[in-house]
């Protein structure tokens, strides 16, 4: 538009000169070399008003297409309001398999980054939907899913593609440069985090101490970054019960392993204990900042919930004060997690079982089974979401028979599979019968 607006103007300047220097030959008779002189001069003048009008309106067009480029107003990294649509992300990636959801996100991220990000509100832009799509990337990186060593390194190559986008587009002024280089910080943490969380090696980075949380902005943004710092924490405080009790090995969520939790946690030296507690104190306190960004999102809200009931409970045993708020924070991920399904069985049909369906429907049950494990190694009753008892200590009565916790489920992990075999081995050698 600006081009052809420049051309029209270019047209009219030469057409009024070609008029003017046609008339004025026409009617000026040059008797003698005087008047010739002047006709010269003014004819000279006439050229060089044009160059620098050329000159001058070039370098306005220049300057204007570099604001244009370093223009970050209205981004969505600063958008206070700014929310995921999941409905529509699930629907955009309704593959029925890992390996084709995983293709499609990475054909996608890499077309904005390599030819949609020639703006700085584009490249912002895009690194939210990035951002967005973070909740899909522990089903994409499980042991359970084959290509997740190819996934972490396409996603690597994506990175990669972020940073050269970023060098071409250094003239960002300095404040909003600095929220667009911690929002890269963050992928790139939450990139290494899930390649990590899943092998044997627990050593989970602490890089993302080094990200300055608070230029944050936006509450999808917030809730990531702190619920990721959440993880960090309770993931230390973790290794040092596991190392203390001998349990470096095992899955520490399983039934037997919060009984062997629970008998054992008082021989934790005192030293090791406080530590323990510092970090899961800081947990809880990242969690309680995710919770307050992620007020209007329950996607979010399931899964910051369901870590912080974790966090919680280890809490509850260090401190040795059983007041079993960690159950409350359990049913607020559980029904997070069924309200967000029911959600989205409004999106597809019946029989429609997309991967990334199947993901969350493992991460309702998931938190179900998991509450069920904490509440028979508590020796405690199992309450339903509104808190009244539906499986009572010490026999809990038709457990077995709870469709919804012993039914298999067609899911991305066996982990669900391996805890109800666990349930019912335990309640056939544990649990006393009437």
């Amino acid at each position: 538009m600006i081009k052809l607006q420049l051309r029209h103007i270019y047209i009219f300047f030469l057409l009024i000169s070609i008029v003017c220097v046609y008339s004025a030959i026409r009617i000026t008779k040059m008797k003698d070399t005087a008047d010739f002189v002047d006709f010269s001069i003014t004819l000279i003048s006439i050229v060089v008003s044009i160059l620098a009008f050329h000159f001058a309106l070039k370098t306005y067009v220049s300057i204007d297409s570099v604001n244009a480029i370093n223009k970050m107003q209205g981004n969505v990294l600063e958008n206070p309001d700014y929310v995921t649509s999941i409905p529509s992300l699930m629907k955009k990636y309704s593959q029925a398999s890992a390996t084709d959801v995983s293709k499609a996100i990475y054909g996608d991220l890499t077309v904005l980054y390599k030819k949609q990000s020639k703006s700085a509100i584009e490249f912002a832009n895009n690194l939210q939907y990035f951002i967005d799509l973070i909740v899909f990337f522990p089903s994409l990186f499980t042991d359970s899913n084959a290509n997740h060593k190819e996934n972490a390194k396409k996603m690597d190559e994506i990175l990669k593609l972020i940073d050269k986008r970023l060098k071409s587009l250094m003239s960002i002024s300095t404040g909003n440069l600095l929220l667009v280089e911690e929002t890269i910080q963050l992928l790139k943490y939450v990139m290494k985090y899930q390649k990590l969380v899943n092998t044997e090696n627990n050593n989970i980075p602490a890089s993302i101490l080094e990200i300055r949380g608070s230029l944050l902005k936006n509450p999808v943004s917030k809730t990531i970054y702190n619920n990721y710092l959440g993880l960090y924490y309770r993931q230390k405080a973790m290794d040092i019960i596991s190392k203390e009790l001998n349990l470096s090995t095992k899955d520490l969520l399983e039934i037997t392993s919060l009984e062997e939790i629970r008998e054992n946690i008082s021989g934790i030296n005192s030293e090791s204990r406080q530590i323990a507690i510092m970090y899961l104190g800081e947990s809880q306190q990242a969690f309680d900042h995710a919770l307050e960004s992620s007020a209007e999102d329950i996607m979010w809200r399931g899964f910051v919930s369901f870590n912080r009931a974790r966090a919680e409970f280890f809490l509850e045993l260090l401190t040795e004060t059983y007041s079993n708020e960690w159950a409350m924070s359990m049913n607020e991920a559980i029904v997070a997690r069924e309200k967000l399904n029911i959600i989205l069985d409004d999106l597809f049909e019946a029989n429609e079982a997309t991967f990334l369906r199947k993901s969350f429907y493992f991460e309702e049950h998931f938190a179900k089974i998991v509450y069920v494990n904490i509440c028979m190694a508590s020796k405690i009753d199992i309450t339903n979401t509104l808190k009244q008892p539906e499986y009572k200590y010490p026999n809990y009565n038709n457990l077995l028979n709870d469709a919804y916790l012993m039914n298999p489920i067609a899911s991305t992990s066996n982990r669900i599979h391996k805890y109800q075999q666990q349930l019912q081995q335990y309640m056939d050698s544990e649990v006393p019968t009437l």
